[in-house]
């Protein structure tokens, strides 16, 4: 980025940018499968925690990791809910950097997944 003012000073930095988003894959799966969460546009050097949430409640939480790189990256391997136990409804898994799980929390990415039973 560059910046100049009507006497032509200049300024001129440069920083990284990337959108803040969250993958599991697979993304259709038993509760108790192990999964894939990556996490990116989080703070580098803190810790993520995923708060498994049901009609505007905390049922779960699990410690992810610590954000890496300058993008704020996670990539790590758990299970897709850690409850042995899991109700059927919409639920949202939200990712952020507090330990109690907080609908205002900053910055937070949110994945919405639907349980449902399948008969067989």
């Amino acid at each position: 980025m560059t910046a100049a003012d009507r006497a032509g000073n200049t300024g001129t930095t440069t920083f990284a940018v990337t959108s803040r988003e969250m993958d599991i894959r697979p993304n259709s799966a038993p509760p108790r499968r192990i999964v894939r969460f990556s996490v990116r546009g989080m703070t580098p050097g803190h810790t993520l925690f995923a708060h498994y949430v049901l009609r505007g409640r905390e049922r779960a939480r699990v410690r992810l990791g610590v954000a890496g790189g300058p993008c704020g990256t996670l990539v790590t391997r758990a299970r897709f809910f850690p409850q042995r136990s899991v109700p059927t409804g919409n639920w949202t898994i939200q990712v952020d950097h507090r330990r109690r799980w907080s609908r205002g929390a900053k910055p937070k990415t949110r994945f919405p997944v639907r349980v449902f039973r399948v008969s067989g």
